[in-house]
């Protein structure tokens, strides 16, 4: 099951309530980076298939509104790369523990590949549609802090001697701009969903755009064209206020120079 998939899956299933409501004070940078510490910890310890830290405990809740508050994000420069990096991937690994609760190791090695991708995908959309609240807060986050690595992430590339800039280095500058772009697309696509309450729809989709102009330099001028036709398929589907933010959105995406990562 790739990330891709998850973030696909997310655009049919996010159906609550905003889960930015009656947020507590902005998190400082040392608070947010013990809780990811501990939201590791216990996800790690739950193991494939056992549910992570949910909203639904009280103590859970403030730990994950700790953890994946953008508000605790500072400034990534090349030095503090791997931090950035390793900051985000606390959200990837969250998303990907609720999708696959109930999973088994192999529970699938005897079925067909079609079918074992079909059965994975009912159940991950079933995941992300109980437990939505808890994907609005990841995905915002990831959003948010995947936007603070394009700049440093190219300078570091520019930095780097000619001996030095590897195909290993390269995929893994590309994989992160595969990622940027699976992000703003399962986005998109909640937008034309009828189920999804426009409080939730319009705070993922404002976080796009306040961090658009960071974050869109990380898509590769393919990856840019393929977020601007996702924004025009969905935007007939979308409500009246999403239809005039995608727009903005899209006018954006189109004026946007080729900057940072999107240039590699």
């Amino acid at each position: 099951m790739t990330r891709a998939l998850i973030l696909f899956s997310l655009a049919a299933c996010l159906t609550a309530s905003s889960a930015a409501a009656r947020e507590p004070a902005a998190t400082s940078p040392e608070a947010m980076t013990a809780a990811q510490v501990r939201l590791t910890a216990r996800i790690e310890a739950a193991g494939l298939g056992a549910p992570p830290p949910l909203l639904s405990n009280a103590e859970d809740a403030t730990l994950l509104r700790v953890a994946l508050d953008p508000r605790g994000l500072g400034p990534v420069t090349v030095a503090t790369l791997g931090d950035g990096l390793a900051s985000c991937d606390v959200s990837n690994r969250y998303n990907v523990a609720l999708a696959f609760i109930g999973s088994r190791r192999d529970e699938f090695k005897n079925t067909p590949p079609e079918e074992a991708a079909a059965l994975v995908l009912e159940r991950t959309t079933k995941n992300l549609a109980k437990h939505q609240d808890e994907m609005a807060l990841a995905l915002r986050f990831s959003a948010v802090c995947m936007a603070r690595l394009v700049k440093p992430a190219a300078d570091f590339w520019v930095a780097l001697p000619e001996a030095q800039r590897t195909q290993v280095r390269l995929e893994g500058l590309r994989r992160m701009r595969d990622g940027i772009s699976m992000v703003y697309i399962g986005i998109i696509i909640t937008q034309g969903d009828p189920g999804i309450r426009e409080a939730n729809r319009l705070l993922l989709l404002d976080t796009l755009l306040d961090d658009n102009a960071s974050l869109a330099q990380g898509l590769s001028p393919e990856g840019r064209r393929k977020v601007i036709d996702a924004i025009t398929s969905t935007m007939p589907s979308g409500s009246a206020i999403a239809r005039e933010r995608l727009t903005r959105l899209r006018d954006q995406l189109t004026a946007l120079p080729c900057l940072d990562l999107c240039s590699i």
